[in-house]
């Protein structure tokens, strides 16, 4: 995997670590974020019903973490 990123702006922050571990990126997350996870999982299956999708067991798991890589 490539980490070695330019950007044309120095960050705000300086990196203490470019390619975490996911155990510390687990780590991080805080109970909010566990509750978006849940209820875009919960939300997600509900309405793939009653709209006919049966979605299988990739689609469950993924489709969740797709919809939190739109929160900020």
């Amino acid at each position: 995997m490539n980490t070695n990123i330019t950007a044309s702006t120095k960050p705000k922050y300086t990196v203490i670590d470019r390619n975490p571990p996911f155990t510390t990126v687990v780590g991080n997350f805080n109970t909010l974020d566990y509750l978006r996870f849940t209820t875009i999982a919960g939300i997600s299956v509900t309405v793939s019903y009653p709209s006919g999708i049966k979605p299988g067991i990739r689609g469950l798991l993924t489709l969740p973490f797709i919809s939190m890589s739109c929160y900020p």
